[in-house]
């Protein structure tokens, strides 16, 4: 019920042009997402990125959640990401909220490991990409 609340509420600062630092990469990377939901319940479910950047990325979860809160991202290898909430939306057509989160702690093996992830990505391809 909370979702469809907030698919119907205005979002705060919708018109606002917002700028991004960096550049964001199309990509699907599995996580254990934990965190309190919009309803406090504290849930951890399986959930993948869209995107990702230097900074965070975009997530698909089947829970509504709410601006500034805390989440956990737990990887296949077990390297563990405190995020907080930037935004989020309510996407029609996989019937789940898109989550933009920014990595607050262990930043910088984040960005480690995605700079290492395009690097693997890049050398299967036979191509050269970097961060911007």
């Amino acid at each position: 019920m909370a979702i469809l609340r907030k698919l119907f509420q205005r979002l705060e600062g919708k018109g606002q042009k917002k700028t991004r630092q960096g550049k964001r990469f199309v990509q699907s990377l599995e996580f254990d997402v934990s965190g309190v939901d919009a309803d406090g319940q504290a849930f951890t479910i399986r959930s993948s990125t869209t995107d990702i950047s230097g900074e965070g990325g975009c997530l698909r979860l089947s829970r509504n959640v709410e601006v500034g809160i805390p989440l956990t991202l737990k990887d296949r290898r077990g390297d563990v990401y405190k995020a907080k909430v930037c935004w989020h939306n309510f996407d029609l057509e996989y019937g789940k909220c898109l989550v933009g989160f920014k990595v607050v702690e262990n930043s910088q093996d984040w960005v480690l490991n995605v700079v290492s992830f395009l690097g693997t990505l890049s050398n299967q391809h036979g191509t050269r990409t970097s961060l911007k």
